[in-house]
């Protein structure tokens, strides 16, 4: 497997973007997100290290068929119990948060050290940085591209949604791991692991079955009839496996919670849940620019895609369709939990790419002007919301900002102008994005929650 092209500049760039992702991303890690935005993180932790030591699956669940089956094996204060065995999800992630757990506590029941069980997500996260700058050279390989594939590499690496979703003990960060590789695999025609990466997604999380859902789209697609056939066979083994692991435990209790799973209320309005409406971590900093942004950055994936091999956008848009077919019909219509698209954000950068190229290129200083807002909202609403109550933050200072990209409209058809312009919001959005991750704690952040909710 070679790297072609591994001593050009590119690759150079490429890996001082991928360490200043892991230099943010290791910035009070283990404190921010706090403990309180999901115990699912607990529960993660506890199976893989159950299995470990007692080779039974134990964690926490609220389904009333644990209770049926005589199958709770500890109350929690305040919590849903632990049951055993755990048939909610497959196991293999759940080694990863597991085995850091039992490294630092006395018994797997301990209540697990947030430091610890996020430790190897630094690693995973900035692995994927790698692997989006890799994907993006594969299909956008000739010397014009490499800016824009850097850039966009570079605003997965910085943008705080991102940086502080992949800290999260999650398996559906590791999705994102796998949703890379296949892409990469695919564009390799290395057939071999990205049968193998189907499988290990649905062992990770019966949701990672997107990833073989979408590429049985891709091949269907194309009328590679004979793949889309390896794809479903690789599909089914993930889950013939996670069947025999749920059997041998307790098949009754497996089939009860399988079917618990599955006989929710369907997700009509769950895009709006995942995009539009979002509860996560940055929900109140960030209301609508990221995660706004990156589902128009997938429906761009889409409306781009083209029924031929050579389209580099149709096997993330066939990812993309998949996830979101998959959220429709696994996501109850209630469930407003924001990590489980953690699994796509990689994939949508594609589009972030074709945002940036299409901007840069034409250089119109009206789409700059645009992206400069775009870029700088939520800088400026944590500045005016933390001007508020600072006598440190000058207001002066964001209509300053505001004022400044109009500047590319003195000479509307210079083209080096607009793009200057364009690379001076660039580097305010990074630069912005990386003093919030640097400076931004659960103390502040509760504060200026409270704050914009009263602003």
């Amino acid at each position: 497997m070679k790297l072609t092209g591994l001593k050009s500049r590119y690759w150079f760039w490429l890996i001082l973007v991928v360490f200043f992702g892991f230099f943010l991303r290791s910035i009070h890690y283990g404190s921010f997100p706090a403990l309180i935005e999901t115990a699912d993180e607990r529960a993660w932790a506890w199976l893989g290290s159950s299995l470990i030591i007692d080779h039974q699956p134990t964690a926490w669940s609220e389904f009333p068929a644990y209770k049926k089956y005589q199958a709770v094996y500890q109350p929690l204060p305040h919590h849903a119990p632990l049951v055993r065995p755990f048939l909610d999800h497959p196991p293999l992630f759940s080694f990863i948060p597991g085995s850091m757990h039992l490294l630092q506590a006395q018994h797997w029941t301990d209540f697990p050290s947030q430091k610890a069980i996020r430790f190897p997500m630094l690693f995973i996260g900035t692995f994927n940085i790698l692997l989006l700058g890799w994907l993006l050279k594969l299909y956008f390989p000739n010397k014009k591209d490499e800016l824009i594939n850097l850039l966009t590499t570079l605003t997965f690496a910085s943008l705080p949604l991102i940086v502080f979703s992949s800290r999260m003990a999650l398996a559906d960060n590791l999705l994102a791991t796998f949703s890379l590789v296949a892409l990469i695999s695919l564009k390799k025609r290395w057939f071999k692991i990205l049968w193998l990466v189907i499988i290990l997604a649905v062992l990770s999380k019966v949701q990672g079955a997107f990833i073989g859902g979408g590429l049985m789209i891709y091949f269907w697609l194309l009328k590679e009839k004979k793949l889309v056939v390896f794809s479903f066979i690789s599909l089914l083994c993930g889950f013939f496996l996670f069947w025999l692991y749920g059997a041998y435990f307790n098949q009754a209790l497996f089939f009860r919670i399988l079917f618990g799973q599955s006989s929710r209320h369907t997700g009509l309005v769950t895009l709006l849940h995942r995009f539009l409406f979002h509860p996560t971590l940055t929900s109140h900093l960030w209301p609508t620019f990221t995660k706004a942004l990156l589902f128009t950055s997938g429906l761009v994936i889409i409306f781009q895609s083209k029924l031929t091999k050579k389209d580099n956008y149709l096997p993330a848009a066939s990812l993309i369709v998949g996830f979101f077919a998959l959220s429709l019909l696994a996501v109850g219509e209630t469930n407003i939990n924001g990590w489980y698209e953690y699994a796509i954000y990689p994939v949508m950068f594609l589009g972030i790419r074709s945002l940036l190229e299409f901007i840069y290129k034409r250089a119109n200083p009206l789409l700059v002007i645009s992206f400069w807002f775009l870029a700088m909202l939520p800088l400026m609403r944590v500045a005016l919301v933390a001007g508020l109550n600072s006598p440190n933050v000058n207001p002066h200072w964001v209509v300053i900002l505001t004022i400044l990209p109009f500047v590319s409209l003195l000479k509307p058809t210079n083209k080096k102008l607009n793009q200057g312009v364009f690379y001076l919001g660039f580097a305010i959005l990074v630069i912005a994005s990386g003093v919030t991750i640097i400076t931004l704690t659960q103390g502040d952040y509760s504060n200026l929650t409270w704050q914009l909710l009263h602003y």
